[in-house]
């Protein structure tokens, strides 16, 4: 669940999608993150894919953003963003979150964080890191 959320970023690997696409990936977790630190999980969890909302029912969805607003805490951050495309509409994203300007937690591109675009816009997929 804590994948849900990001802030600020880093330069990217990317690939076929370009600079463009790793900008709006940035911008959505950038809008999670300011999302999740405000309780505004509803909002949060219309960022997500059709296929997201389908797998991950909203009581369990908020039950794990909750416990993520908890662990990070209000100062939280991240950093080292990076964005490995794997199609051009299909992306996995590495980084590091600080709480308290301290490291944190690392979700690496193994934990397989994916983003999905759907038109043009890029939306959180369902993943293991974040609907558990």
């Amino acid at each position: 669940m804590l994948a849900c959320v990001l802030a600020l970023a880093v330069p990217a690997v990317g690939g076929a999608a370009g600079g463009r696409d790793v900008r709006a990936i940035r911008g959505l977790l950038h809008q999670q993150l300011a999302l999740l630190k405000q309780g505004k999980f509803r909002q949060m969890y219309a960022l997500t894919t059709p296929g997201f909302r389908r797998r991950c029912p909203y009581p369990r969805f908020l039950r794990g953003a909750r416990e993520a607003r908890r662990k990070l805490g209000p100062n939280s951050q991240v950093d080292r963003i990076r964005v490995d495309f794997k199609t051009r509409r299909r992306a996995v994203v590495e980084y590091r979150f600080l709480k308290n300007r301290k490291p944190f937690l690392w979700v690496r591109f193994s934990k397989g964080d994916l983003y999905t675009k759907l038109g043009t816009r890029w939306y959180d997929e369902y993943d293991r890191v974040t609907c558990r």
